[in-house]
């Protein structure tokens, strides 16, 4: 059984959907909190006192219905957040750094055509992966979209998209991207109707690039090799 160790919430907006999102990597914590103005996301520091809120982060160029921080990512001292509908639901992802003083963006990523890029998010060391659940969908908006996922990659020169991790769109594979994940050279892709996709990098090695001593991560191909669960796995329960 676990313990509560602390509570937080909004008490000046009980409205704002503090807590939408969440994530914890070792003593930081982030939640994102979707409000009715402009929203944001929230460091919280684990102290010799116990937990406490150490910065607020704010997206450039956001409004108050892009739902920034809708999705939210943290690995070490990198934080992702998703602002899906920003820009007509084309979607972006920020990228912030953690600092002495609380974070610092350092990248912003955006989507196309309503795909709504940064529905969800997901990080690990220097490798991010972004759904976009809206991906494909007919202009008529009669069906959603088929939905992918892409990654993003830390270069020497900042972040940048370097695949889309695809699923053929066949039968109830809709709105792919709905949740993702993603651990070293193993990233796990969701759909919210039937389906969960497992993709692993073929080979993912540092790479020396010359002139400068700057290492980056090179990948051949961390697409295709998906394998999902039968439609109606049986399931286990434990009491």
């Amino acid at each position: 059984m676990g313990t509560q160790l602390a509570s937080f919430k909004n008490a000046a907006n009980v409205h704002s959907s503090f807590g939408a999102s969440v994530d914890v990597s070792g003593t930081t914590a982030i939640v994102g909190e979707l409000g009715t103005g402009t929203a944001r996301a929230y460091l919280l520091a684990q102290t010799a006192e116990g937990w406490a809120a150490s910065a607020a982060l704010k997206g450039s160029h956001i409004s108050s219905n892009d739902l920034f921080g809708a999705s939210v990512a943290i690995s070490g001292s990198t934080v992702v957040i998703g602002s899906s509908s920003h820009a007509g639901n084309n979607g972006r992802a920020y990228v912030y750094s953690k600092t002495s003083k609380g974070g610092k963006q350092s990248a912003e990523v955006g989507g196309s055509h309503g795909e709504m890029f940064g529905a969800s998010v997901a990080v690990s060391g220097t490798t991010a992966v972004i759904g976009a659940i809206n991906y494909g969908a007919p202009s008529d908006g009669s069906e959603p979209g088929i939905g992918r996922a892409y990654l993003l990659t830390r270069t020497a020169r900042g972040w940048k998209r370097s695949a889309a991790l695809n699923v053929a769109a066949t039968g109830g594979n809709r709105e792919v991207g709905w949740s993702v994940g993603v651990s070293g050279t193993t990233a796990i892709v969701g759909n919210f109707f039937d389906g969960a996709y497992i993709f692993r990098a073929s080979r993912m090695r540092p790479v020396l690039m010359p002139p400068h001593t700057e290492w980056r991560s090179v990948l051949t191909a961390f697409v295709v090799r998906a394998r999902v669960a039968d439609a109606n796995p049986p399931l286990a329960h434990a009491c």
